[in-house]
C-alpha cells in the first residue's frame, strides 16, 4: 500500500533527520492529482525558522511541472529540474542526489536528468523531517497524491542506481551498505515504519491506497558472512519483518 494525502493538512513526520549533512540522496514513488500547485513529496527543516530546509519537489506551479532537488539556506536557494514532468494519475520514481555544496542532480523514472552547480552551503539548523510537506517553522506545500517507497542514502547515488530504482529494485538491494532509512509506507502501521533505521515517522491523517510494485530482495541476497560483531543471521530478521508487513 501507500500513503494518500489530501494536500491540506496530511503528513508523516519525525522530529530528527537520518542524515547531517552531504553526500545524500532521497528517492520515493509519486503519484499526484494535482498539476498546477507544488507538492513537497520529502523535506528536511529547521523548526525554528523558515530559511533553511532540503527537498525533493513536484513542481506543477513551473512550467513543464518538472521534479525538483533543492535546498534553501538563510532563504537563499539552489535547485535542480528535470527536462520533462510528472503527470497525473501516474506512478513515478523520482530521485533528488545531494552529491557536495557544488553538485545536485533530480531524475524522474530513472531520466531526464537535471543539474546545478551552484555552490551553497548545506543549511543549518535542520532538525526535522517530513514526508507530504515542507517541514519547518511554519509547515506549507502539502502533497495532493500518493507517496510511497521513501529512501534516504549517505551517498550519491550514481546515474545507473537511480535507473534500478526507477526500473523496480528495491532500496534494499541499492548501496545498501549506505542506506540509511528506507519507510515502505505500506499504510498497515501507526507510525510508519522505517525498517533500516528506527526513524519511524509519525502519521497525520494519510490513509491506505493501492502499492505501487517494486522488486523486493530475498533472504539470501542481503545476508553478509558472520563476523563477531554481526551473525549472518541478522540481516535476514528485518527482510523477514519486511515480509510479515505484507509487502513480500
Amino acid at each position: 500500500m501507500a500513503r494518500d494525502f489530501n494536500g491540506s493538512t496530511d503528513h508523516l513526520r519525525r522530529g530528527t533527520v537520518p542524515v547531517s549533512g552531504l553526500p545524500l540522496t532521497i528517492a520515493c514513488i509519486a503519484n499526484l492529482d494535482n498539476i498546477t500547485a507544488q507538492h513537497y513529496l520529502v523535506s528536511f527543516g529547521d523548526t525554528a525558522g523558515n530559511t533553511n530546509y532540503l527537498a525533493l519537489i513536484a513542481k506543477g506551479d513551473v512550467a513543464g511541472d518538472p521534479i525538483r532537488a533543492a535546498y534553501v539556506t538563510g532563504g537563499s536557494p539552489v535547485q535542480a529540474d528535470t527536462s520533462t514532468g510528472y503527470s497525473l494519475g501516474t506512478d513515478h520514481h523520482v530521485c533528488a542526489v545531494f552529491e557536495s555544496t557544488t553538485s545536485r542532480s533530480v531524475y524522474i523514472d530513472g531520466g531526464s536528468k537535471g543539474t546545478d552547480t551552484t555552490s551553497k552551503d548545506y543549511p543549518s539548523g535542520i532538525d526535522a523531517m517530513a514526508v507530504g510537506r515542507l517541514e519547518r517553522s511554519s509547515p506549507a506545500a502539502y502533497t495532493n497524491g500518493r507517496v510511497s517507497h521513501v529512501a534516504i542514502w549517505n551517498v550519491a547515488l550514481t546515474d545507473g542506481e537511480v535507473a534500478a530504482l526507477a526500473a523496480g529494485a528495491s532500496p534494499l538491494t541499492v548501496r545498501a551498505q549506505s542506506l540509511v532509512a528506507f519507510w515502505p509506507i505500506i499504510g498497515n502501521n501507526s507510525p510508519e515504519i522505517d525498517i533500516v533505521g528506527g526513524y519511524d515517522l509519525t502519521v497525520s491523517g494519510a490513509t491506505k491506497f493501492a502499492h505501487p510494485r517494486i522488486y523486493q530482495p530475498i533472504a539470501q541476497i542481503l545476508q553478509f558472512p558472520p563476523t563477531a560483531a554481526a551473525p549472518a543471521a541478522t540481516i535476514p530478521i528485518f527482510v523477514n519483518h519486511y515480509r510479515n508487513q505484507g509487502i513480500m
